[in-house]
């Protein structure tokens, strides 16, 4: 996967930045200015991403993309999978307008695909959500 990653993400629009410029421009933006650049950020560009990425636009290859670009970042992270619900536990240590940058994007991703998200938490340094992969309607 690792492979598969880096050979298409700067194709989808990922780019290598230090998390140090992250956290600087992130503390020019209100919370409310954050949420709304994560959602037209999702809204632009989801399925595009998952399309080039997996070649598939489906709640499965939405979950490959995700658990790809959080390898990538190298956040400690826990993947669990109950039956069809997934759950994302993401330790990226950047900040609380970080975790409401990411829960933000995931949130819009996930209604992007109308999935059923099951659960969602952030604190300043961690986000998780569940999203039940039985339940999308696309």
């Amino acid at each position: 996967m690792h492979v598969d990653w880096h050979s298409n993400a700067g194709k989808a629009g990922f780019l290598s930045v230090r998390r140090s410029l992250l956290q600087e421009l992130l503390k020019q933006y209100s919370e409310k200015n954050i949420s709304n650049i994560a959602r037209r950020v999702a809204k632009d560009t989801t399925k595009d991403i998952v399309l080039l990425l997996r070649k598939q636009y489906n709640t499965k290859s939405f979950l490959s993309v995700i658990e790809a670009s959080i390898k990538a970042s190298n956040y400690s992270y826990q993947h669990e999978i109950n039956d069809t619900v997934h759950t994302f536990i993401i330790q990226h240590d950047m900040g609380k307008k970080w975790s409401i940058y990411l829960a933000e994007l995931y949130q819009s991703m996930i209604e992007e695909l109308d999935a059923n998200r099951v659960g969602y938490d952030l604190t300043a340094n961690t986000v998780s959500f569940s999203i039940d992969e039985k339940f999308s309607l696309k």
